[in-house]
């Protein structure tokens, strides 16, 4: 039976698309190997979010052509609606961009003429955390996202599908489960359901089983009160939420088409921070079109006077195709300069706060047999534990160490 890999690149929702390929490869009988040695086929799940995913995914490919050129690979998602070219070119096997990847196992089998059968032997996880994809698609116009683009108009999956794919996720041994999409708060929306998001979620957490859910990239325009108060009162719900907030100046977020009074992101965090021990993260982008000595500092002083722990700063990095291509933005010098700010800024903030639960016990996913993962995103070096990754265990904070906290199993 052949085996197989994969390289995943981008965002969280990639990586639920890439655990269902696995999942269905490996349901068939083939082999998941993550090392990328003596393989037969590679899946390289791709992301053209910015210039630096373009550069990564295309060194890959050269590489792989050049070192194993007899490897079959398969590309999917959002770069080859960008790249086709460059793929065809590089003489890829089978290229499948967001309309063809569906059926990408049946495809790939079909192409390749593999033989699939049933499992003889039971394979392990492909990750110690489950991902859960629950829409795709979005129906907003960011000036500087190519999502849209390539991934089309927002779709939601069916709530029945949704808890039937929890359930299996649940079985197959996973405790926390990722709650992906490409803004997952829309969910249901494009159908006219104003709450659907938060309905979802109250049907997701009767569930029956130990496990909690993880909550990303939520859009602070879509975050009303009832929302809110089920996230931080829900004990299935983790102790962290990713705010897709991206700056911190209204004149920048007018810029970039996604305009929201500074004083709704105040009170929304305020709200979350009630949930006990939660951390805060969220989305940053510094050197946007537009961002001046004032607007940057208006920035700065926000995520100051802010209740957020964490944060995920990117440098703007222009995409070809949407409206803040053609704007002037600032010199990558002076972007650079700004984003090592704030990346001072999130070291002090994420340092303190884990500092801040040292003696505290924590639940907590193991990732691997030395590392856990809490379930408010602190990752924790612990002793050599016996039990399986991806269990749920509690661990006591005993120093903060480099951004990573040192604790132990209890």
């Amino acid at each position: 039976m052949a085996v197989f890999s994969a390289y995943n690149f981008g965002c969280r929702l990639n990586q639920a698309e890439l655990s269902s390929w696995i999942r269905e490869f490996k349901n068939r009988g083939f082999i998941y190997s993550p090392k990328k040695d003596n393989i037969d086929f590679l899946i390289v799940h791709t992301c053209t979010l910015t210039r630096r995913a373009d550069s990564e995914i295309r060194r890959l490919i050269r590489h792989l052509k050049r070192e194993k050129p007899n490897l079959k690979i398969i590309v999917a998602g959002c770069m080859v609606h960008t790249h086709r070219e460059f793929f065809k070119k590089n003489n890829v096997d089978l290229i499948l961009d967001n309309n063809e990847k569906n059926d990408l196992v049946d495809k790939t089998i079909k192409y390749f003429n593999l033989q699939s059968d049933i499992p003889t032997v039971k394979q392990g996880k492909y990750l110690s955390r489950g991902f859960l994809k629950i829409a795709d698609g979005c129906n907003y116009g960011c000036t500087y996202c190519i999502i849209p683009y390539v991934r089309g108009k927002a779709v939601s999956i069916s709530e029945d599908r949704i808890e039937n794919n929890l359930k299996s996720l649940i079985e197959k041994g996973y405790r926390e489960i990722v709650i992906t999409g490409v803004n997952i708060a829309f969910y249901k929306m494009e159908e006219g359901i104003k709450n659907g998001f938060l309905n979802l979620l109250k049907r997701l957490v009767k569930v029956r089983g130990d496990f909690y859910l993880r909550l990303t990239s939520l859009d602070p325009r879509l975050m009303n009160d009832k929302l809110v108060d089920f996230l931080i009162n829900e004990d299935k719900i983790a102790s962290h939420f990713h705010i897709s907030i991206q700056n911190g100046s209204e004149k920048v977020l007018k810029r970039m088409g996604r305009w929201v009074p500074i004083k709704k992101y105040y009170e929304i965090l305020e709200k979350l921070n009630k949930k006990r021990d939660v951390l805060l993260s969220a989305d940053y982008i510094v050197g946007f079109s537009g961002e001046d000595d004032v607007e940057f500092e208006k920035g700065r002083k926000f995520l100051e006077n802010s209740q957020l722990n964490y944060l995920h700063i990117f440098r703007f990095s222009p995409r070809g195709g949407t409206p803040a291509a053609k704007m002037k933005h600032p010199p990558q010098r002076i972007a650079k300069e700004r984003y090592d700010i704030l990346k001072e800024f999130h070291r002090k903030r994420y340092g303190d706060f884990i500092s801040s639960k040292i003696g505290k016990e924590l639940r907590a996913i193991l990732i691997s047999k030395n590392r856990a993962l809490t379930e408010n995103y602190i990752n924790t070096k612990i002793s050599f534990s016996t039990q399986e990754s991806g269990d749920i265990v509690n661990v006591k904070i005993i120093k903060e160490e480099n951004l990573r906290a040192v604790g132990e199993i209890l």
